[in-house]
C-alpha cells in the first residue's frame, strides 16, 4: 500500500525584494526545527510540490526547495520560476518523482520564496512538497458517488482538523475514497485522516470555483482509501492550512461504493 502526505511552509513578511525562507507550519507527523522540516523515513520520494502568494496582483517570481540530498548532489533544479499565482495553476505543479529527498532518516528540508514585492506591506507566500514511498501516477479511477461536503471555519495558518459535513445522504456501506476537491480561498494545504490507515494523504487545493482542478486529486492513491459509512457522520477527517480564518466555499469526495 503507498503512502503518502503533504509538509507546507507559509510566512507573512514584507520581502522587500529579496528570497526569504518560509516557517514550517507545526506537524503532527513529522519533527519541525523552525523552517526545516526532519522529513519522515518512510516518505523517501517527493511526488510533487506547488507554491504560492497570497495576492494574485502580487504573483511568485521564484520559489526553491533546500535540502542536502537535493543540493548535495547538483540536483539544484527544484524551483518554480515565475508565473501567475502557480499554486493554483496545474501546469505549475512540479512533478519532483524522480528526486529521492532522502539521504538519512531525518533530513531536514527547507523552502524559500520571492513574490513581486509591495514595498513595506506583508503577504503570505507558501510552498508544499507532497511526499510518499512510491509512485502515485495519475489516473482516473470508476467513481459511484461525488459527495458534497461543508466544513466550519479553518484558523489561520496551522492545521485544523475537521469533520466533513455531508450536503446530502450517502447510502450507507464500503467505499473508496479515490481523490477529493477543495475550494478555498486561502488554503494551501489539504490532507486526509482516515481510520486504519497511518498516512494523511494530501489533494491539491484551488483557490477559485472556476479554477482548474488539478488531475493529481482524481486519484490520490493508486490504491485508494476503503472506508465503512454508516450512518450520518463521516468517519474521515480533513485537516486544511489557510493564510486567515477561512471557511472552505466546496468539498467533494470522490467515492466509489464497492459493499
Amino acid at each position: 500500500m503507498t503512502q503518502q502526505t503533504v509538509y507546507v511552509w507559509a510566512e507573512d513578511e514584507d520581502r522587500s525584494g529579496a528570497e526569504t525562507g518560509l516557517t514550517a507550519l507545526a506537524d503532527q507527523t513529522a519533527v519541525i526545527q523552525g523552517d526545516t522540516v526532519l522529513m519522515p523515513s518512510q516518505y523517501p520520494y517527493m511526488t510533487a510540490w506547488y507554491a504560492g502568494t497570497e495576492f494574485a496582483s502580487y504573483p511568485l517570481i521564484d520559489a526553491r526547495l533546500n535540502a542536502p540530498n537535493i543540493n548535495g548532489k547538483g540536483l539544484n533544479d527544484l524551483r518554480i520560476h515565475r508565473g501567475y499565482d502557480v499554486s493554483f495553476i496545474p501546469g505549475a505543479v512540479v512533478d519532483a518523482q524522480r528526486y529521492p529527498h532522502m539521504g538519512t532518516p531525518g533530513e531536514p528540508v527547507g523552502a524559500y520564496s520571492l513574490e513581486t514585492d509591495e514595498a513595506g506591506v506583508s503577504h503570505f507566500n507558501h510552498v508544499a512538497v507532497i511526499v510518499s514511498d512510491g509512485p502515485l501516477p495519475f489516473s482516473d479511477k470508476p467513481m459511484t458517488h461525488i459527495a458534497s461536503c461543508t466544513v466550519s471555519a479553518v484558523t489561520a495558518n496551522t492545521w485544523t482538523t475537521q469533520t466533513p459535513v455531508l450536503d446530502d445522504t450517502l447510502p450507507a456501506g464500503r467505499y473508496i475514497l479515490w481523490g477529493a476537491d477543495v475550494v478555498s480561498a486561502t488554503c494551501f494545504g489539504a490532507r486526509f485522516i482516515i481510520p486504519n490507515y497511518p498516512d494523511r494523504p494530501a489533494i491539491i487545493p484551488r483557490r477559485k470555483v472556476n479554477d482548474e482542478m488539478h488531475k493529481f486529486n482524481r486519484c490520490i492513491n493508486p490504491d485508494g482509501y476503503i472506508f465503512d459509512h454508516k450512518g450520518s457522520s463521516l468517519v474521515l477527517q480533513l485537516e486544511l492550512a489557510c493564510y486567515t480564518t477561512d471557511t472552505p466555499l466546496a468539498i467533494k469526495l470522490f467515492l466509489q461504493k464497492i459493499g
